[in-house]
């Protein structure tokens, strides 16, 4: 009886153990190409697809801006400087902004429930190119909480 029970408990928590593991939100790329027309003056030169998926059991909060062509999450792109072995966003700073400092006076919220998914579009100035590349946006798990910033996974763009 008690090894059946030993059994049990074993099989209960590993299967805890790959539920801890798995992150809450999915967030990475999953299309590249050239932009749309951008007039006379073209300053960026790609246009990334990100998705955004909730893996968790609650609603997550995405902080942004609602517009035209869809939510676009506030955040911003890092690129890995293989010389220092440092991400860096495209002014050169190391450090991630706070919430605080990238947030708008009256931000939009994407409210993204269980087991659902959202995608938006980022341009990426020339100096991304043949990059590592992260996207960092704030999200939250409740109205009231103060956004906490979250990185996709690692790309390279071409």
């Amino acid at each position: 009886m008690v090894l059946l029970l030993s059994l049990f408990l074993l099989f209960y928590q590993a299967h805890d153990l790959q539920r801890s593991n798995k992150s809450a939100v999915d967030f990475s790329a999953v299309k590249q190409g050239q932009p749309g027309d951008q007039g006379c003056v073209p300053l960026y030169s790609r246009q990334i697809t990100f998705r955004i998926k909730n893996q968790s059991n609650k609603t997550i909060y995405i902080h942004g801006l609602k517009t035209k062509p869809g939510f676009y999450p506030l955040g911003y792109l890092i690129r890995l400087m293989r010389e220092e072995n440092q991400w860096v966003d495209a002014q050169g700073n190391t450090s991630h902004r706070p919430y605080k400092e990238g947030r708008v006076t009256t931000p939009d919220v994407y409210v993204l429930p269980p087991g659902r998914s959202m995608t938006f579009n980022n341009l990426a100035e020339e100096i991304y190119l043949g990059s590592r590349v992260k996207r960092v946006i704030y999200i939250s798990f409740s109205r009231d909480e103060e956004p906490q910033t979250i990185v996709s996974e690692e790309f390279i763009l071409r």
